[in-house]
């Protein structure tokens, strides 16, 4: 029986591939289970692959969590690969809590996803461990009793580490505990994701009121105001020149508190038009998801 099961949603088998091969390196013998989506022909060795087809990360780690024979059940991504030592310290780390976990880290990658790490590294985050457990790094002793939200579209953890709280139960945040988790590089794909994140905001904002905050609301009000600075142009085009320059500003300005929190002034170039293309997206998300039917 194993003590450890490692669980991983998958639809990359070009990035499945390097995660298991980095995972075999484990010091601590595990269980691997590989959840993909109904009728890949992806199988390997030693890994046991779970079809299913829920169409969302939650759906998949608890189809995933049904197949497990360990007692800590770990949730990774096909994105990520690992030290040595990892299941090791997520071992000790659990014993006396019920969700322990650790930080993804930016271990090389593009200047775009190292420069998009700066911004990770500037969060001020309040110690609560709920706020700081990565979907890609934790570890949990709850399963079959708990379980994620399959409804949940995308930061199906947030929800999960919130609700577990308000039940009582122990959640443990340990820095030392890392895994290697490159970044979206390119603005494209960068766009997409955090499109995706304000869609799963609003329903998460839905379900939970409390979620809600500051950006929740300036994000969707600065895309609302630029789309109608731009229609009123032909009517007013010193207020549409006002409102731009105050964005321009703001997209100048905030990254220069991302350089004073991380000390490298190297990456505020990009950090400029990044910020830019991360809070429209989000605003954008949040916008669809307001309008959108919840599921």
């Amino acid at each position: 029986m194993f003590m450890t099961s490692v669980i991983i949603p998958s639809k990359s088998r070009h990035l499945l591939e390097k995660c298991l091969d980095s995972l075999a390196k484990q010091t601590k013998k595990h269980e691997t289970i590989v959840v993909v989506p109904k009728g890949s022909a992806f199988r390997r060795k030693g890994v046991t692959v779970v079809e299913e087809n829920t169409g969302t990360r939650a759906g998949a780690c608890n189809a995933g969590a049904r197949h497990a024979k360990g007692k800590i059940i770990v949730f990774t991504d096909d994105d990520c690969t690992f030290p040595e030592d990892w299941l090791e310290k997520i071992e000790k780390a659990i014993q006396n809590v019920d969700v322990a976990g650790g930080d993804d880290i930016q271990k090389d990658g593009t200047y775009f996803q190292r420069a998009l790490y700066q911004i990770d590294l500037a969060k001020n985050f309040s110690g609560c461990p709920e706020h700081r457990l990565r979907g890609c790094n934790t570890a949990y002793k709850v399963f079959p009793k708990e379980q994620f939200d399959p409804k949940m579209t995308g930061i199906e953890e947030t929800e999960f580490h919130h609700r577990l709280a308000r039940k009582g139960y122990k959640l443990k945040f340990d820095p030392s505990i890392i895994v290697y988790h490159d970044r979206r590089n390119g603005f494209r794909p960068l766009f997409k994701r955090l499109y995706t994140n304000g869609i799963s905001r609003m329903q998460l904002i839905k379900k939970d009121k409390s979620f809600a905050g500051m950006m929740d609301i300036i994000a969707p009000l600065a895309v609302m105001i630029t789309l109608f600075s731009f229609a009123s142009y032909l009517i007013n085009p010193l207020y549409t020149a006002l409102w731009l320059s105050l964005l321009v500003l703001y997209f100048l300005l905030k990254p220069v508190a991302i350089v004073l929190r991380t000390k490298n002034v190297k990456y505020y170039p990009i950090l400029v038009p990044i910020t830019a293309v991360r809070e429209f997206a989000f605003g954008l998300g949040i916008l669809r998801g307001f309008f959108r039917k919840s599921l």
